[in-house]
């Protein structure tokens, strides 16, 4: 549990939060804002391994726990939502974007030929 600000814009550097519906892939590490004892916590967090019920499931070497995403009241209102960030895509590219951007540098490579080709032949 954190509750220094400057350490928590520190270890928040390179993050972004997150809003729900949100696809985060399995093994993507997870840090978190919570309340706990009526008291607004940051986490490290965990690596994500899948979603339960209203919550996170995260795990950390031989650790596994649950972060819930709402904290309700008896009847079902939401009283408070837990933050979670998760690392900026900007530096990380998917095995599928990567795909794609192959696939476009090729197509792109063969209508510059062929657009060079064209200017020769008028």
């Amino acid at each position: 549990m954190i509750t220094d600000i400057n350490r928590i814009k520190e270890e928040l550097k390179g993050f972004s939060q997150i809003e729900f519906p949100y696809n985060i892939n399995k093994g993507c590490l997870v840090k978190y804002l919570t309340i706990k004892d009526n008291n607004e916590y940051f986490y490290l967090g965990g690596t994500f391994l899948r979603y339960g019920n209203d919550s996170l499931i995260l795990t950390n070497s031989n650790q596994t726990w649950a972060v819930k995403k709402y904290i309700k009241d008896k009847v079902g209102n939401i009283l408070y939502r837990s933050k979670f960030f998760v690392p900026n895509d900007d530096s990380v590219d998917s095995k599928e974007v990567k795909e794609l951007k192959s696939i476009i540098k090729t197509q792109q490579n063969i209508i510059d030929k062929l657009a060079e080709r064209l200017k020769q032949m008028s």
